[in-house]
């Protein structure tokens, strides 16, 4: 479900999500980047007759787990995911050869939207090395994984 404050269409049913990177470079050559989060599709019905949009929430039909960004990254990169319901969950990084990097996230979380920063430090503080880094959510019954690219 998603909600388009300020128009006079509320979104509603299947919808897809994803980001978008936008860089953009001046003549002096300096980069800014934003990252907006977008979503397409749902049923479109007018917020006139329809529940107020402050009782509204998002709410995910299923567990799913974003692609991190920005991928490759440095310093720091984000890790998005979606709860249909509270429950607790365990998201780890892992270096290429399976050794376990840090925990971010060992909690229970209410339903919706989430995420979590990784700068890459290691769970004793320390900065690690460039490379491949594997990221692991786990749930009550489902596991994702992922693979992301520090860059120094």
């Amino acid at each position: 479900m998603s909600i388009w404050e300020g128009q006079q269409t509320v979104i509603t049913g299947a919808a897809y999500d994803f980001s978008l990177k936008c860089e953009v470079t001046d003549s002096d050559n300096n980069i800014s980047t934003d990252i907006h989060s977008v979503s397409v599709g749902g049923q479109f019905f007018s917020k006139k007759n329809q529940q107020n949009l402050a009782a509204l929430k998002l709410i995910p039909t299923e567990l799913s787990l974003e692609v991190n960004y920005p991928n490759p990254f440095n310093p720091t990169t984000t890790i998005g995911f979606w709860l249909p319901e509270a429950q607790r969950i365990l998201i780890s990084i892992y270096s290429k050869t399976g050794e376990i990097v840090i925990n971010l996230v060992d909690d229970y979380l209410s339903e919706g939207y989430h995420n979590v920063v990784w700068n890459g430090i290691n769970q004793s503080g320390n900065k690690v090395a460039s490379g491949i880094y594997i990221y692991e959510m786990r749930s009550k019954n489902k596991r994702f994984i992922r693979k992301m690219l520090f860059t120094k």
